[in-house]
Formats: structure tokens, sequence, C-alpha cells
């Protein structure tokens, strides 16, 4: 018991620091970012920022949400052929309140976590419903790796000719890895014994059968139509703000963002999303303070828009716990 109890203890302390790292960071870049930024300057773009193009804004980030959510469930289809699929209402409503606790910064439970929680209704192997969100992830890193590698030869930066090919880089050694998944199992076989190694032996097989099928393909496709709809609501706002920005160059732009803000060193991509916006369309001459508006606004719409996942979460956690008490 006593062992039990400092366990807990520790991973109660690491989690208290990451958090205090991930706040001291975000709080960190948003002041490196305002601190250049003269608030009347800000109010007057606000103050001529057209709505119309905003709204538009909001309905691709809807629709990125939804795309990401038929991106898992094919992606669970592909991980579990033989086996009954869970209702699409339920991934979808599962999805859409994982991206909730997502976009939350004090949300107490990350999305993944609450995906796990909310997929235990579906009647599938646990260790399949956690590889399906594991291959999920994948998939919506290399979409905006791919989106990169088409969009980012149109913007005559040296920055961007590099960052594009360290996409192309990314993209060939994922391929390879596939390509090399059966080797890998026949090399690591050996140590098969150790918990580790069979864990990694038997997601390798697992990965190895998905290539094979054509659902993965599909849910790569979604996957980029996804992240394409993040950078749409982007040039959206940036038409709303009178920037000057081609779509290309911002499906580009945002590509790189996307895969920075992802990183879990800050709450939510707060503070990391806003000084990448401003660095990157800064290097293409697009002043600061409506790059920075830009990027707080594409925050606090995904961030409304994800509200109703909270109150859906509530609503059916309380269902659940009812369920439990009869």
């Amino acid at each position: 018991m006593p062992l039990a109890i400092a366990e807990t203890s520790r991973r109660r302390l690491h989690k208290a620091l990451g958090l205090a790292l991930a706040t001291a960071l975000t709080a960190l870049a948003l002041w490196l970012v305002f601190r250049n930024v003269d608030a009347a300057t800000l109010l007057a773009a606000l103050h001529k920022q057209d709505g119309a193009p905003l709204a538009m804004a909001a309905l691709a980030i809807m629709l990125q949400v939804a795309l990401g959510a038929e991106r898992w469930r094919r992606t669970l289809a592909g991980l579990t052929p033989q086996l009954p699929q869970p209702p699409t209402a339920s991934v979808y409503a599962a999805l859409y309140m994982g991206v909730f606790f997502n976009c939350f910064p004090l949300g107490n439970v990350g999305g993944d976590l609450a995906r796990i929680v909310l997929a235990r209704n579906f009647d599938l192997p646990f260790g399949l419903k956690v590889m399906s969100i594991l291959v999920d992830h994948a998939l919506a890193v290399l979409a905006p790796v791919a989106i990169a590698v088409l969009t980012l030869p149109v913007i005559d930066h040296p920055a961007a000719k590099l960052a594009w090919l360290a996409a192309v880089g990314i993209l060939l050694a994922t391929a390879i890895g596939v390509y090399l998944l059966h080797f890998i199992e026949h090399v690591l076989g050996r140590w098969a014994h150790q918990r580790l190694i069979h864990l990694a032996l038997r997601l390798g097989k697992e990965l190895h059968a998905l290539a094979g099928r054509r659902e993965i393909y599909i849910a790569l496709l979604f996957a980029i139509l996804s992240s394409t709809c993040s950078s749409l609501a982007a040039y959206c706002i940036a038409r709303s703000l009178g920037i000057e920005i081609g779509p290309l160059t911002i499906m580009g732009v945002m590509s790189i963002v996307t895969l920075v803000s992802v990183l879990p060193i800050s709450l939510a991509g707060w503070g990391v999303r806003e000084v990448s916006v401003v660095t990157l369309l800064g290097m293409l001459g697009i002043e600061q303070a409506p790059a920075l508006l830009l990027s707080i606004e594409y925050g606090l719409l995904a961030l409304l828009i994800s509200l109703p996942g909270g109150v859906l979460w509530m609503f059916v956690r309380s269902r659940q716990d009812l369920s439990q008490k009869k």
C-alpha cells in the first residue's frame, strides 16, 4: 500500500510539474508576441474586420471536426475489418468530446483519454481501440506534412525551401518505415519474451496488416481534407482582417503551424501557435497585429465550436454514472 501511495504521489507531482511548465511556456510565448504589438493597432484591425468571412471560418472548423471524426471511424474499420463496427454517431460524438478537451486549456483530462473512456462502449478489444487513437494521431500529423510538400514550393522564401525538404524527408522516412515493418518484426523477434518488445511486435503486426487495407488510405484522405479545412478557416480569417495572402500560401504556413502546435509543450497550443503564425507571416511581409489576431481568432473559434462537446461529455458521463448505480 505505501508503494502504491508513493507511486500515485509521484504521478501527481509529474503531472503538476508538466502543467506548470506548459503554463510558463504559454505565458512566455504570449508575452513575447504581445510586447511588440500596440493595443491601438489591434483595436483598429478589429474595427475594420469583415464578419462574413469569419462566419465561413467557423463553418470550415466545424467541417474539420466532422472530417476528423470520419478519419477515426475509417481507422477503426481498417484495424477491425472482421468485427462489428461501432455506430457512426458514437464515434463522431466521442471524437467531438475529445476535441473539447484538446481545445480547452484547463481541461483536467486530455482528448485522447476522453476518447478512450468513451470508446469503452465500443464492442471492440481495448488494445485495438487504443491503437486506433495512436494511428489516428499519426494520420493527423502526416496530413499537414503532405500538405506542406504540396504547397510550400509556391512560397518564395529560403525557410520555405528548408521546410519543404524536411517535410519530404518525413514522408520518405514514414514510407520506408512502413515498408520495413516486416523486417523490423523479424529482427525484434528474438526478444519477443520481453514485455515492451512483445507490445512493439504486436503493434507492428497490426500496422503491417493495416497498411494492406484500403480503409487506412481512405482515412488518410479524410485526414488531408480535415487539415485542408483548418487552412481554409485560417484563410477566411485572414481575408476578414484584410490580409493579402493566397490560399496555397496560407495552407503552407498553417501546415507548419499545425505541426508546431501539436507538440505537448503548451496549453492547447496557445502561445506557441501565436509565435509561429506571427513569425512565419512576418517572413512574408505581413504585419504583426493582423497576424496575431488571425492566430487568436482561430484559437477562439476552435474553442467556441468545441464547447458543446463539453456539454455532451457531462451528459454522457452523468448517464454512465446513473447506469452504474443501477
